[in-house]
């Protein structure tokens, strides 16, 4: 294995160099995005996807709703053969993931790379080895130092091309124990529990120890998260994690799905308040759906179909107003109790006529955020889903019309709440030249922001005198109640 190396003084440098050209983190303090996996083989399957009628890139309809993170998967070596005996997969595998991180970082979005640690899907009752690694299944020295090695060249040769995650999944939905055969030598089903934690803590572990030891000496080091399914597992699964020595990781990650995982938004928020009081972690929803129709567009039958979950907690029967609705509802759950984000999987798996595993076409159409329009040509639900991406989840926004201005490279802000130096924030636009940012202010806080016209310090605005109340230079804000909102013109006092 290659040993961690100290990087503080490297990372202290490279600090310095580019503090003043970086996006400050407060940016994106509150991650809201989508697991966007499947798109590159949608396009190839000749889907295309239109926004308000404008066939636009996938990745940038949900960047311009709002989103500033995106989830891709890694399989092994996915090289099976599809549902319809001839179509070989070569999705999700490295150069498949490292072209959704490419579209992903090139439009300004964080990526959460999701190691699945198999050569197909994980999850709480499928956790298969990768064929490579079969023959070593319980040798653990061995199969650790794999795990690692893998994990390690994965990394650093994302690094080596500019497409280092920001977060690392080490394992995806691993309630059960990871990296097991499908079939023991007696050809009987290997069940995954119970939890061999030996074992498991030694794979886990592996997998977070190389994730650290690329990001102590890549541009990024990334975050990692660990992943289980259905937060009333949460505290069962992380307690015994950190009894067994599992505990060099930074974020719980979380899949709520309401028509399979049992309870509501609100118990959903108290787990939340729970696992970090108990385990001093961040936590998130880093996999969540809700349907917005019963009706399907292909061969394929629907994973989802229920709506008591709407009923109940009186969003109405599924529609695309009660899908946003619900997303938006959950995700300020999240957000009121200081969880790091949502991510939405997966909204662009749309009805078409490619093979997976199981079938011909998609089992997600009714829970994607398009409509049912033209074959292949798929429109954005406006009033459904991606809502929840345009939601405003912050308790201060500060926004700002460009309009006259030449803002072909966006709008940006900085102030005292973006850190030491005062970073540039890129801002989200809205439409019809108007840009805006929010986040958590203290009440009872005043301090100083300027807006700028690019991501340089020689285009911020000039600050009319009578309104730049901050050392005759800069604007000024008072946060008295949550809520507030700041809106001017570019180098204007006029509001709007």
């Amino acid at each position: 294995m290659i040993k961690r190396i100290s990087s503080i003084k490297i990372n202290s440098l490279i600090y310095l160099v580019t503090a003043f050209f970086c996006t400050s983190p407060l940016a994106e303090t509150f991650l809201k995005g989508a697991d966007l996996s499947y798109v590159n083989k949608m396009e190839d399957c000749g889907v295309s996807y239109r926004d308000n009628g404008v066939k636009i890139d996938n990745f940038r309809i949900m960047r311009d709703h709002g989103a500033n993170v995106v989830r891709v998967r890694l399989w092994h070596d996915p090289n099976w053969v599809a549902g319809d005996g001839t179509t070989v997969n070569q999705y999700s595998n490295y150069n498949d993931a490292k072209r959704s991180i490419a579209r992903a970082k090139n439009l300004g979005m964080k990526v959460i790379l999701d190691f699945h640690y198999s050569d197909e899907w994980t999850d709480p009752g499928h956790q298969h080895i990768p064929k490579a690694w079969q023959s070593i299944a319980y040798d653990v020295p061995a199969l650790s130092t794999e795990v690692y090695n893998y994990t390690y060249d994965t990394l650093m040769a994302l690094n080596a091309v500019g497409f280092m995650p920001d977060y690392v999944q080490v394992g995806n939905e691993t309630n059960g124990e990871i990296l097991l055969p499908k079939y023991d030598a007696d050809g009987n089903p290997v069940s995954g529990y119970p939890i061999n934690w030996a074992r498991n803590s030694a794979l886990l572990n592996a997998g977070i120890n190389a994730v650290r030891a690329a990001g102590d000496i890549a541009t990024i080091d990334p975050k990692v998260i660990l992943h289980v399914a259905n937060p009333n597992y949460g505290n069962w699964w992380f307690g015994s994690a950190i009894q067994n020595g599992v505990t060099d990781f930074d974020i719980i990650g979380l899949s709520y799905y309401p028509e399979w995982h049992a309870g509501s938004i609100k118990d959903v928020g108290n787990i939340i308040s729970a696992l970090k009081a108990d385990y001093n972690k961040d936590v998130m929803i880093v996999e969540t759906g809700a349907i917005w129709t019963h009706n399907w567009n292909d061969k394929a039958s629907n994973m989802m179909d229920k709506e008591d979950y709407y009923v109940d907690y009186g969003y109405g029967v599924a529609s695309p107003e009660a899908q946003a609705n619900w997303l938006i509802d959950l995700t300020q759950e999240v957000k009121d109790r200081d969880g790091l984000g949502v991510v939405y999987w997966e909204p662009s798996w749309v009805a078409n006529s490619c093979w997976t595993l199981w079938g011909e076409g998609s089992h997600w159409e009714n829970a994607s955020f398009f409509g049912y329009n033209n074959w292949l040509d798929y429109e954005l639900n406006l009033d459904g889903g991606i809502r929840f991406l345009e939601h405003n989840y912050g308790n201060v926004t500060f926004k700002v019309d460009m309009t006259g201005v030449n803002a072909a490279d966006g709008a940006y802000i900085t102030g005292d709440f973006s850190g030491a130096n005062w970073d540039l924030i890129e801002m989200y636009h809205e439409g019809n030249n108007i840009y805006s940012f929010s986040l958590d202010i203290p009440e009872g806080t005043t301090g100083a922001f300027y807006f700028l016209k690019k991501h340089q310090w020689s285009k911020r605005e000039t600050v009319p005198t009578e309104c730049a109340l901050s050392w005759g230079t800069d604007r000024q804000y008072t946060i008295p109640v949550a809520g507030e909102t700041y809106t001017f013109k570019f180098a204007s006092c006029e509001t709007f």
